[in-house]
């Protein structure tokens, strides 16, 4: 008998259908929940200890870092004298990015997020190297980025 390997998918509720896809192409490979299939159901603690506490449950996490808000932040390219809109993922699940790290590890970690529009990614993951990565150097990335054009692209 082979145990089968169990995934989490965290995502907005803007990106659900997002996770849901994930959670289509990834079922044949992994025992699939969505965080709103009853992760955070049946219990009597804060919504962080239930998060916790049922994450060890799971040998691997697929993240989704959606387009859903948008941030002013000082334009870089303008010495900071300018302002410019950008989207970045909702709060609670850049939370979850990092205690999925923390706790499952960088390894196991997927990270989804769109090509368009350009989502901000926390700044732990700005890798100067990611285009020498990408092309096969012996650099290895220690968590898997993948980008979507579409739904259908996955």
């Amino acid at each position: 008998m082979q145990i089968s390997k169990t995934l989490i998918v965290f995502s907005s509720s803007k990106s659900i259908q997002v996770a849901e896809r994930i959670k289509k192409t990834l079922g044949k490979e992994f025992e699939t929940t969505i965080w709103n299939q009853g992760f955070f159901d049946g219990s009597h603690l804060p919504p962080v200890w239930t998060f916790l506490k049922n994450l060890m449950c799971y040998d691997f996490a697929a993240i989704v870092l959606g387009a859903d808000d948008i941030m002013e932040v000082p334009d870089v390219a303008s010495s900071g004298n300018q302002i410019k809109t950008t989207y970045v993922p909702k709060d609670n699940v850049v939370f979850e990015l990092g205690a999925v790290m923390a706790r499952i590890g960088p390894q196991k970690t997927f990270v989804f997020k769109p090509r368009k529009p350009s989502v901000k990614i926390p700044s732990y993951f700005d890798n100067p190297d990611r285009e020498k990565i990408k092309k096969g150097s012996d650099i290895e990335e220690i968590t898997t980025f993948v980008e979507y054009n579409r739904m259908e692209d996955m």
